[in-house]
């Protein structure tokens, strides 16, 4: 036991002297570098992953590992491709320059019953004045071509807007065909009104007519300077135009043409103005233009061919195609110009069948007196004004002898007042039968019977 004491003991006393460089001489041992350590893993972090993506900076697409991220361009290779697309040097694209926007010309409304107009015509209006050539680089429509090979020009409009001018005609038949397939003019129930208004550079006539054969003329208005057109349209119209149903407005010579306004009204479509508050017919008085609310409503200035001024109310209506004129009656409130009369028929007649259930007539049991006031404008000698009746033997009611001639009253001087008793035997009498007991017509006749003349007051009065 004590051997083996001795025996540690010793070697400790040798490992303390090796430690404490106890033997110089000995050269240093080179220590034999220790095996690296094995890092311990740390334990597993149990927190769910964050699973949204990291936000890529627009300015620098790298990720934060220094990578760059797929299908995204770093900053260099985007200033190259700015570069070359001709952007800024902050990669920034340039703006574009502004377009150039053409204005549109704001065209008036079209009114419900107009079908196409000149003046309305977005395509038309909106080129400028100056534009000109052949038919296809002016009159872009569906509603109207050229007709042989004049000049086409825009110019300034005195109506507003602009106008068209045909130049270096060759021809009559150098002009503007309307289209009116494209308008459905050819519909049997319907009739239109066409105005045109316009220049001929020199004396001639303005015709309207087909634009095939076999070349139909409608209807012409002479012109020398400044006119205006105005007719109606009907299907029975249409009938001579060729099968293409073309409307051509020309001249019959080969003058410059300036059209400042066309326009194409359905008339069964015209809208009538709303009646205004009259006063009460005076005791006695069936009815009067005074009185009815429909026709005083018509504004003053109104016009056309015919008797549409007179639609708003059923108690008037034209006979024949006069020119129809509302204006301001003497008398106070609104009076009816007739002008352009082709015959002593040309005229106005007074419907009374219809007052007889709206009214309360009683043509079996009562006599009536209808009254009329107005005015001739120039009328020759021998001009008479005629309430007659209708039909038959178209007699006059107010002729100046009961039994005598058949002619009316004899006119003196220019304005007239002249009446005529009616009931039921004296309409079967003068009048036809049938609907034509159910009016009486005013008219101007004798040998004034195409003078023009102006209407201040009708009245229907019971006696």
């Amino acid at each position: 036991m004590k051997k083996i004491a001795l025996l540690a003991l010793t070697v400790i006393l040798l490992a303390i002297l090796g430690a404490c460089g106890g033997n110089n001489d000995a050269p240093a041992a080179t220590p034999t570098p220790a095996p690296a350590a094995t890092p311990t893993p740390a334990p597993a972090d149990t927190t769910p992953a964050d699973t949204t993506p990291a936000p890529v900076d627009p300015q620098d697409p790298a990720d934060d590992n220094g990578e760059t991220e797929a299908g995204v361009e770093t900053n260099d290779e985007a200033e190259a491709d700015a570069d070359e697309n001709g952007d800024d040097d902050n990669g920034e694209a340039e703006a574009d320059e502004p377009e150039v926007v053409v204005p549109v010309v704001v065209v008036p409304p079209r009114p419900a019953n107009v079908v196409w107009s000149l003046a309305t015509d977005v395509y038309f209006q909106n080129l400028e004045v100056g534009t000109r050539g052949a038919s296809e680089d002016v009159l872009e429509s569906e509603y109207w071509m050229g007709a042989g090979n004049p000049t086409y020009r825009v110019v300034d409009n005195p109506l507003g807007g602009v106008a068209l001018q045909l130049t270096n005609r060759e021809a009559s038949y150098h002009a503007v065909d309307l289209i009116t397939d494209a308008f459905n003019l050819n519909t049997l129930a319907n009739s239109y009104r066409l105005t045109i208004r316009g220049h001929l550079a020199s004396a001639g006539n303005i015709t309207v007519g087909g634009g095939d054969g076999p070349w139909t003329t409608f209807f012409t208005q002479a012109a020398n300077g400044d006119f205006t057109l105005e007719n109606t349209i009907t299907h029975a119209t249409l009938e001579g135009a060729g099968s293409r149903r073309h409307l051509r407005i020309s001249a019959d010579n080969m003058a410059d043409i300036t059209l400042h306004a066309i326009e194409i009204m359905r008339v069964d479509l015209v809208v009538p103005p709303p009646p205004v508050e009259v006063a009460a017919a005076p005791a006695g008085v069936v009815w009067s233009l005074a009185s009815d609310g429909a026709f005083q409503g018509v504004p003053i200035g109104s016009t056309s061919v015919g008797g549409d001024v007179l639609n708003p109310t059923p108690h008037i209506q034209a006979a024949g195609s006069p020119n129809m004129e509302i204006v301001a009656s003497p008398s106070g409130g609104n009076g009816i110009r007739v002008t352009n009369r082709a015959a002593d028929w040309h005229t106005i007649d007074i419907m009374f069948a219809g007052m007889i259930d709206e009214l309360g007539m009683d043509l079996v049991n009562n006599s009536y007196t209808l009254r009329v006031r107005g005015s001739v404008e120039n009328p020759p000698e021998g001009t008479t004004v005629d309430i007659m009746g209708t039909g038959g033997a178209w007699g006059r009611l107010n002729r100046p002898e009961p039994g005598g001639d058949n002619v009316g009253a004899p006119l003196t001087g220019t304005t007239f007042e002249t009446s005529a008793v009616f009931n039921a035997a004296v309409l079967a009498e003068m009048a036809g039968t049938g609907a034509d007991r159910g009016r009486l017509r005013f008219a101007v006749g004798g040998a004034g019977e195409t003078s023009n003349y102006t209407i201040y007051e009708i009245e229907i009065r019971v006696n």
